[in-house]
């Protein structure tokens, strides 16, 4: 259930005129083969640089890319640009259905908060996009309005995970509780867990001259 006009009305109106003012805002279940393409081309590229960065596989095949925007239990959000003929700013990726992405853990959540997930109250955020064009606009602000909108009025839970090198770039970890109370639905943010990447090296021959 989107949340009210009244919480509307606390949006900062600077914010709120900005959002209004420039961006249109998409929400699909499905999305045609032509949106996919032009979504896929802006993922690709905002996604690019994870391919080297991180130790992990962050970014989507085309393949997979293609099935979650067929998908109808994935949420797909598209900001466009007014001033430039409704071109593809940004884009988030959110589901309510935890066996629907394959990041979360459905049993984790399910234990730790049991009421929020037996009734569709979680919401997993994939991704969060933004063309590379559209860097340090209020893009971002826009797609968490979106996702807003999907949390229940009665509570609910956004989660997502996002890469070190991500977060230090971009500042998610912070900019999301900022954005939360700025658009009228404040949130206390909630450190799940972390991960940590190593790799054990090993010289040529057989390392007898590292044993002292």
């Amino acid at each position: 259930m989107p949340y009210s006009d009244a919480v509307r009305a606390n949006y900062l109106p600077s914010l709120a005129r900005a959002l209004d003012d420039r961006w249109t805002a998409h929400t699909s279940i499905a999305l045609g083969a032509s949106e996919t393409e032009e979504l896929w081309l802006l993922f690709a590229e905002a996604m690019a640089h994870l391919k080297t960065e991180s130790p992990v596989r962050q970014v989507l095949s085309h393949d997979q890319f293609t099935a979650i925007c067929q998908d109808i239990r994935v949420i797909k959000n598209v900001v466009r640009d007014r001033e430039a003929h409704d071109g593809a700013a940004g884009l988030s990726i959110v589901s309510n259905d935890l066996e629907a992405v394959p990041e979360p853990s459905p049993d984790y959540y399910a234990r730790r908060w049991p009421e929020h997930h037996a009734n569709g109250r979680i919401w997993y955020l994939s991704y969060v996009v933004v063309a590379r064009a559209y860097a340090g606009t209020s893009v971002v602000a826009a797609l968490m309005r979106q996702i807003l909108d999907l949390v229940d009025e009665r509570g609910g839970l956004v989660a997502l995970d996002f890469s070190e090198v991500n977060d230090a770039a971009h500042g998610l970890s912070r900019t999301i509780p900022k954005l939360s109370r700025s658009l009228g639905r404040p949130t206390v943010p909630v450190r799940l867990d972390a991960q940590v990447f190593w790799a054990y090296e090993f010289s040529a021959g057989d390392g007898s001259d590292l044993i002292r």
